[in-house]
């Protein structure tokens, strides 16, 4: 009976004790539990932080995206006017050589016409002069015949 009893006080420290073991072990479990379901959520969080980044990165790139296709296009447009107005310029440029050109002519025709027109008003006036003295003559000449006439009758 002493032996059945030192017996059963011993299955009872041992029960005691794994029971102590199997308390100590779920305290363990659970710790480890609580610290896997925080990493978790941890990881949850940041998992979650990155695909948002990922998310605004990519909205980002979109809209860089499409104002970069809009600055591509205007640039191109800019371009195309660029080049028209060059095309434009150089057709004055010729235009306006061509007038100056003409221009150049035109004054060197005119400031022939006006030396000709000198060299006409000096022979005019000169012949002014000759008519002016040949007038005098014709006069002086018709005065003697008159005279000459009135003398004879």
């Amino acid at each position: 009976h002493d032996q059945r009893s030192l017996y059963e006080h011993k299955l009872e420290l041992m029960r005691t004790e794994v029971q102590m073991k199997a308390r100590a072990e779920s305290k363990i479990h659970a710790q480890e539990r609580k610290i896997a379901d925080e990493r978790t959520s941890h990881y949850r969080r940041d998992l979650q932080a990155e695909q948002e980044s990922r998310r605004a990165a990519e909205r980002d790139n979109e809209r860089i995206s499409k104002v970069n296709e809009q600055l591509t296009h205007e640039m191109s447009r800019d371009k195309s006017r660029i080049q028209e107005l060059e095309e434009i310029l150089a057709e004055e440029r010729k235009l306006k050589h061509a007038a100056e050109s003409e221009l150049e002519k035109r004054t060197s025709e005119l400031s022939l016409a006006s030396e000709e027109l000198q060299r006409m008003t000096k022979n005019a006036e000169g012949m002014q002069v000759k008519l002016a003295a040949t007038e005098e003559s014709v006069s002086l000449l018709t005065a003697i015949r008159e005279d000459s006439e009135a003398k004879l009758e």
